[in-house]
């Protein structure tokens, strides 16, 4: 008769099967120099016709628009993890229902404690506060940042 291949198996091991595809190198996110619209105010909406902003000017600090004054501030930024304010801005008068909305956005971002990016959307999670507030860039990052 002939010959026929024959399979010893000396051992058996457990391997662990990846779908995940070898990570690439990519220059870390950064909040630095980027510019966000509010889209969602921790999953009370916002107020239509009326921008409420977040910028980044440069490390260590944070500006906007709160709907009807500006403010700007300190921010800190390690890894995921972010605090901003305290916050001090112009103090003009408006209508009471943008007065309030403005100052829930401006006490969640003075609680704020990480960030995320998903879908193309900046999410920060503020302390006391059931979502996140939702944001989306308003302008291309500038070169050399992401």
């Amino acid at each position: 008769m002939g010959q026929r291949p024959i399979l010893v198996v000396s051992s058996i091991r457990e391997v662990k099967a990846t779908t995940q595809p070898v990570p690439t190198k990519t220059a870390p996110f950064s909040l630095s120099g980027s510019e966000w619209l509010l889209e969602d105010s921790g999953g009370s909406g916002v107020i239509d016709n009326i921008q409420a902003t977040l910028t980044f000017p440069e490390a260590g600090k944070v500006a906007g628009n709160g709907l009807c004054n500006r403010f700007f501030g300190w921010a800190q930024i390690s890894g995921d993890a972010v605090r901003i304010g305290p916050l001090s801005s112009s103090r003009m008068a408006c209508p009471e229902a943008v007065m309030n909305q403005e100052m829930r956005y401006i006490n969640a971002l003075q609680a704020a404690e990480r960030f995320e990016w998903k879908d193309s959307y900046l999410l920060i999670y503020c302390k006391g506060f059931e979502k996140p507030l939702l944001f989306t860039r308003t302008q291309a990052p500038k070169p050399g940042r992401s």
